[in-house]
């Protein structure tokens, strides 16, 4: 996410023909998440940088900006993805900056914990502002209501599934599209229903059709925001999956099938990113072989995500009896109606 944020800095620098931003990023020097353009610097010389006015901008962790020899060192001190940070984590780095402003998405994922915890501990610290909301209140904070990535077919379940219906798309976003054959092609969301049955974390069912799908989508074209064509290659997919066993089906299955370099991973290894067509293979056959139970498969941050990340198609690879659930409690029904609704949207 540094890296991330890193970019968009850099991007917007150069699109108003500002000077080029100084930046120092606390990191180790092989470290893979090194920003290109970011200067490497230790903990010293990162202090010294920022008192001497050397650095416009100053990159790290929360162990960074919790430092004593940090205190009052920045101005502002933009914090993100506060929807997986805990309150205390919150606090510890805020004695940084003279302002602090607060970046996330409590809807996109929980905040990470293990072992136990005392009740409340677990909420993050966007969640304490939030409450029982799913949006931004405006006497709280800004709700950024426009979306920058999605098609508007797939911003409208995204927002209407998640988040009040209040997030829009970006209007020349409606031109982006998958150009072939269906259900391959145009913009929104798919379901394909493959049935298999008593798979609880792999399926070579579903990884078959996966790499069926990413075959057929390389080398065809997709349109872009600004109405340009451009080829489907092996970076313009990503494909999700909640399991590690299902990773390994879908790349064994994707190397069968002739093809290598595939994007696979969770939805925590793809948080923050984006691709023109994402698939999300769900690989379990129902509710009854969960071997979690249905809050993790149903979990509504884990859909969420997943088929957020796309930029003009999602498809959605699953059991059809995952939309068969019998609930026995009203927060099943609520994880069970999502994707229910996905189903419905796809369909």
């Amino acid at each position: 996410m540094i890296c991330n944020l890193i970019n968009e800095v850099f991007k917007h620098a150069a699109a108003r023909q500002d000077a080029v931003p100084r930046v120092g990023q606390r990191a180790d020097k092989d470290n893979p998440f090194l920003h290109r353009d970011a200067q490497f610097l230790d903990y010293p010389k990162l202090v010294t940088g920022i008192a001497d006015g050397d650095l416009d901008v100053a990159a790290g962790t929360t162990w960074m900006w919790s430092r004593p020899d940090l205190q009052c060192s920045v101005d502002t001190l933009f914090v993100d993805e506060t929807g997986q940070m805990s309150l205390a984590d919150v606090l510890a780095v805020a004695g940084a900056a003279r302002n602090v402003v607060l970046r996330g998405d409590p809807q996109q994922r929980a905040q990470p914990s293990q072992a136990t915890h005392p009740p409340g501990s677990g909420v993050s610290a966007l969640e304490h502002i939030l409450g029982d909301r799913a949006t931004m209140p405006p006497d709280a904070g800004l709700l950024i209501d426009k979306t920058w990535r999605m098609h508007p077919d797939l911003c409208r379940f995204t927002s209407d599934t998640f988040y009040d219906g209040k997030p829009t798309a970006m209007p020349d976003l409606v031109r982006q599209e998958i150009l072939g054959d269906p259900p391959l092609s145009g913009s929104g969301l798919r379901v394909i229903e493959v049935p298999h049955e008593g798979n609880s974390n792999a399926s070579p069912e579903e990884a078959a059709v996966v790499a069926e799908l990413v075959g057929s989508l390389l080398g065809h074209q997709w349109r872009n925001h600004s109405g340009a064509l451009q080829p489907i290659g092996i970076e313009q997919i990503m494909v999700v999956t909640p399991y590690n066993a299902q990773i390994r089906a879908i790349q064994s299955a994707a190397v069968g099938a002739g093809v290598t370099g595939l994007r696979v991973g969770t939805v925590d290894k793809f948080l923050g990113r984006e691709a023109p067509v994402v698939i999300y293979s769900m690989a379990m056959s129902s509710a009854d072989d969960a071997p979690r139970g249905m809050e993790f498969l149903y979990d509504l941050h884990r859909l969420n995500v997943a088929t957020s990340r796309a930029r003009a198609l999602a498809i959605i690879v699953a059991s059809p009896d995952l939309a068969r659930v019998h609930c026995q409690t009203p927060r099943q029904m609520l994880l069970a109606n999502a994707l229910c609704r996905a189903w419905e949207s796809g369909m």
